[in-house]
């Protein structure tokens, strides 16, 4: 089998019963099943058969199955392309050793020609992707060029709105100060805390700055806040699941997050 030093044979390999490879005697060509029929390959590489071959991948220990045809959309002579014409049609499948998730993107894009790229994908999910893309040889030139759009421009400016609901020792103290200097500078110190509370939490948005943050008490129960997160590289479906973990300890009554 074909392929550069990056795509190995410690990375791809033909499940076996036993979990380990059955190589073919003498160590020539690849993985053999014993009793499966013979793949005549060409002096390029690849088999002479239809392109209408189906080829099963185990990628990560989840089974996918498609068709030769698709994968060689791929570039003919991209990594997995060599990998799909060995295991075209072969009884047990093709085994490689990367993300299943990625590949599911890639194999879908193979499919449609339409890059979708999941509502819980950050930057990191992104550069998997783009790294798994190359270790795969893809030489389709319209999906590394989308790639490489959603790499440069995934990152997202958020206004966050949010009403607290206060713990009762801190509405008991502001009620007791009734509407006098004391009762403001309670609120003042109050809202101070939660202000780099939330504000320290909002460091694992990973953005380039948090401003425009103002808080008020709406009543001696309830903090109205709001700010803006600019140029976070995380999703909306991120700033719910962080803002939710803050929920465990302020309660939060309202949420709304909004994408400009």
């Amino acid at each position: 089998m074909r392929m550069d030093a990056e795509l190995n044979r410690s990375s791809i390999r033909e499940t076996s019963p036993l979990g380990s490879p059955s190589r073919s005697p003498g160590g020539g060509g690849g993985p053999v099943v014993p009793g499966s029929p013979a793949l005549s390959f060409s002096d390029r590489g690849g088999p002479t058969s239809a392109a209408n071959q189906r080829v099963r991948l185990n990628v990560g220990g989840k089974m996918f199955e498609t068709l030769l045809a698709t994968l060689q959309k791929a570039g003919e002579e991209s990594n997995i392309a060599l990998v799909a014409r060995e295991a075209a049609n072969k009884d047990l499948p093709m085994f490689i050793d990367r993300d299943p998730d990625t590949f599911a993107i890639i194999l879908n894009y193979l499919r449609t020609s339409q890059l979708l790229i999941p509502s819980w994908a950050d930057s990191s999910t992104l550069q998997l992707l783009r790294s798994d893309a190359a270790f795969y040889g893809i030489q389709n030139q319209a999906l590394l060029e989308l790639l490489e759009k959603h790499q440069n421009h995934n990152k997202s400016n958020y206004s966050i709105t949010l009403a607290l609901s206060v713990p009762e020792v801190v509405t008991s103290e502001i009620k007791a100060a009734g509407e006098n200097l004391k009762r403001r500078d309670l609120e003042t110190k109050w809202l101070s805390w939660y202000k780099e509370d939330i504000l320290g939490f909002a460091k694992v948005f990973k953005a380039t700055s948090i401003s425009s943050f103002t808080a008020q008490f709406a009543t001696p129960a309830l903090i109205r806040m709001a700010f803006v997160v600019w140029n976070t590289d995380c999703t909306e479906h991120n700033i719910h699941a962080h803002l939710k973990d803050l929920c465990k300890l302020h309660f939060i009554e309202h949420l709304d997050v909004t994408q400009f």
